[in-house]
């Protein structure tokens, strides 16, 4: 159903996908998922937005954060997301539990608007063609420890 942390997927490794993402990160839908992969928008620490919906071809891969960090500093990125217990986090498509499914990934050091990053965070890569063609519904949730930082977003995906 998901593509490994080890896996090639169109000729870039998964934390590749992962820059790639942070590249897109505000650029209009269209934009941003015109290329093999549809890359789901997340939601921000202090964003009010609950939900989303796309439509998606079933030919896509698609790839969604659970809960991530981007920072300037490696030793930074891993000190906050070492917050986050993998327990924590709470993934469900169509009611049934992935949180154990999202795979944990470090990025090597990218540009982004002229500066360098790395990025930490959990994430779920579906393989193509793993969702039915009609409506599925993704529910994510991820905290730290202490609850301080909580992001949930609900996703309402149409697959033709």
């Amino acid at each position: 159903m998901f593509y490994n942390d080890s896996e090639t997927i169109f000729g870039k490794s998964y934390p590749d996908w992962v820059v790639k993402w942070w590249q897109s990160w505000g650029y209009a839908d269209w934009r941003r998922n015109r290329g093999d992969v549809f890359m789901v928008p997340a939601k921000m620490q202090n964003d009010d937005i609950k939900e989303r919906s796309f439509k998606i071809n079933k030919d896509k891969p698609i790839l969604l954060s659970v809960i991530n960090w981007i920072g300037p500093d490696l030793k930074e990125a891993k000190e906050e997301i070492d917050i986050v217990a993998k327990e924590k986090l709470d993934v469900s498509l169509d009611g049934r539990q992935l949180g154990q499914d999202s795979s944990r990934i470090v990025t090597p050091f990218f540009r982004l608007r002229g500066k360098d990053y790395v990025s930490d965070g959990y994430w779920l890569f579906f393989k193509p063609n793993v969702l039915k063609e009609g409506r599925h519904e993704i529910s994510s949730y991820g905290s730290c420890r202490s609850g301080k930082i909580q992001i949930a977003m609900n996703y309402h995906l149409s697959i033709s």
